[in-house]
């Protein structure tokens, strides 16, 4: 990369940063590349306020081990923008850049309960997986959580075992039984959706009950409550 024009005056960068040593780099954002100069240390960089920085950017930087102009890619985690307060000197304002030499993680599609799929609850797990046994997703239940996680199994079985319940009402409890799993591995639970997708969930329950689906069935619609 070519050396950028040093002005003499400007913000950060030039009366700040280019005393402890600059680099130019390069920050991709949304697909576009922009070459602009930082002051870089071990997991951070500095940039001018202006610069078009922002947490999940690519960064290239030049890589000292390599004596051909080599360089290395680092992932921008998270970015503070620090404005300078009303009796600093305003070139103080700067955007500091922590970066990791890890590329982040895909984000995995949430997994659903329909079709060939079914759920197993430990007392502080929600497994997802296959008829045939495969393991797809495990989650941590949040804590509070874990005994109405054990309900939702109990009575995703019933439903199961409900011969004689119509397929499409079996299908609303399984749906709603989703809705559930899915909100208590959350870190803050929906109570709203929770109590709803519960309503309907003991709707259904009841129906199988009266179908014949068993004392069980009938007793875990007065327990499916938060």
């Amino acid at each position: 990369m070519n050396p950028l024009p040093r002005p003499e005056k400007g913000g950060f960068i030039a009366r700040i940063g280019r005393r402890f040593g600059t680099e130019s780099v390069v920050v991709i954002h949304e697909g576009v590349r922009h070459e602009l100069e930082a002051q870089v240390q071990a997991h951070s960089a500095f940039f001018d306020i202006t610069a078009p920085v922002h947490d999940g950017d690519t960064m290239e930087l030049s890589d000292p081990r390599s004596t051909t102009g080599g360089t290395r890619t680092v992932y921008i985690t998270t970015t503070d923008v620090n404005k300078a307060p009303s009796n600093m000197p305003s070139h103080a304002s700067h955007i500091e850049a922590k970066f990791t030499t890890s590329p982040p993680r895909p984000v995995e599609p949430a997994q659903h309960v329909h079709g060939d799929q079914y759920v197993i609850t430990g007392s502080h797990n929600v497994n997802v997986v296959t008829r045939g046994g495969t393991l797809n997703q495990t989650s941590t239940v949040t804590p509070g959580y874990e005994e109405l996680a054990q309900k939702i199994q109990q009575a995703l079985d019933a439903l199961n075992a409900a011969g004689d319940l119509d397929e499409d009402e079996r299908e609303a409890g399984r749906h709603a039984a989703t809705i559930v799993l899915d909100e208590i591995v959350q870190t803050e639970p929906n109570q709203r959706k929770v109590k709803g997708a519960l309503a309907t969930l003991r709707g259904v329950l009841g129906s199988a009950a009266n179908a014949g689906a068993g004392a069980l069935t009938a007793a875990l619609v007065a327990q499916l409550f938060v």
